[in-house]
């Protein structure tokens, strides 16, 4: 672990290494909260890397992330921001990239990086990750892999694992990962690109880096006595759900189909969007460094939050590949975050 005491920002930085497998870095980052308009700003975030170098660089972008959501006056009511399916800038309400009193804006469609392109795929991909996984989770589209060589080397062989593609955006695929324990499903990780091998591996290193989080995480509320907020435990009371079990089981098994491996650009996320909105917007949000850039994506077509069945709302075009009206009581809360 490293503390970190920039002059120029009254913030303290911690980064701490953990290793839970051969070659893979976990670092959780905390670098303050912010308080505006009585919201505070996430303070518990991390990511996972291959080296030292990249978990730090991962995990406190999150840090960075989280803090840029309320990193505006909200003194105006619009902002600008790049429609990226029409190539033109537009005026977006300021509500949708930061978030707001009513509770309908998260972290989705967040990120932060060096490189102001890299920033904008990466908060793409997560809208695409979300919708994704509300037509997975809600509407069954998508599949069991039976190739599971596929997390050789990821997965340590005391955990059971399935694997599960969703391919409604293609050329983007996302994975989903789902650790076990015995029958019992411990978390499920998610990720995505245009190459099948790379989304799987994705999404099972973000399981095992899950999973250690929330490893942690119960000891702590175990010693302090405190509860989960209230999307963690939705997740962790899905999980230990036999409908949940029973669900994932039922999805139905076969090889991965041959997929074109796409270079993941942003003519591939254009092509992947296209299916479903005209428009998606990306608005630079204010943050607490010169260093990084925070950029937030928003659809008015598309979900921009995790899927929970409180979050959702029947309002957007996205819904209609449905197929039809989905009775959600005989659906299992989602236990994907």
């Amino acid at each position: 672990m490293f503390d970190s005491y920039p002059n120029s920002n009254n913030y303290v930085t911690k980064i701490r290494f953990l290793r839970d497998r051969p070659a893979a870095y976990f670092s959780s980052s905390k670098i303050g909260i912010l308080l505006s308009k009585n919201m505070l700003s996430p303070n518990d975030c991390g990511s996972f890397g291959n080296s030292k170098t990249e978990a730090v660089k991962k995990g406190f972008s999150e840090s960075i992330d989280r803090r840029s959501m309320l990193g505006t006056n909200f003194n105006e009511s619009k902002v600008d921001a790049i429609d990226v399916l029409q190539e033109k800038i537009s005026k977006v309400n300021v509500e949708n990239f930061y978030f707001s009193l009513n509770g309908n804006v998260d972290t989705t469609g967040s990120a932060v990086n060096v490189s102001g392109t890299k920033a904008a795929k990466d908060a793409l991909l997560e809208i695409i990750e979300k919708n994704a996984t509300l037509l997975f989770w809600y509407g069954k589209k998508g599949y069991q892999v039976k190739q599971k060589e596929i997390v050789e080397g990821i997965v340590p062989d005391y955990y059971g694992f399935k694997v599960f593609v969703a391919d409604f955006f293609k050329p983007i695929l996302v994975a989903y990962v789902v650790l076990y324990k015995g029958k019992k499903p411990l978390i499920i990780g998610t990720g995505s690109g245009c190459d099948v091998n790379e989304a799987v591996r994705k999404a099972a290193n973000e399981a095992m880096f899950l999973n250690f989080v929330q490893k942690k995480n119960d000891i702590l509320l175990l010693l302090s006595g405190r509860k989960n907020d209230r999307y963690t435990e939705k997740k962790v009371k899905s999980l230990a759900s036999a409908d949940t079990t029973e669900y994932l089981s039922s999805y139905p098994k076969k090889d991965i189909p041959h997929y074109e491996v796409n270079t993941l650009d942003m003519c591939s996320i254009r092509a992947a969007l296209n299916k479903v909105t005209e428009h998606i917007y990306l608005h630079v949000q204010k943050n607490c460094t010169e260093n990084l850039i925070s950029i937030k994506a928003f659809s008015p077509d598309l979900i921009n939050y995790v899927p929970f069945k409180e979050n959702l709302k029947h309002d957007r075009k996205i819904f209609k590949e449905l197929n039809g009206s989905v009775d959600l009581n005989k659906i299992p809360e989602l236990p994907i975050m």
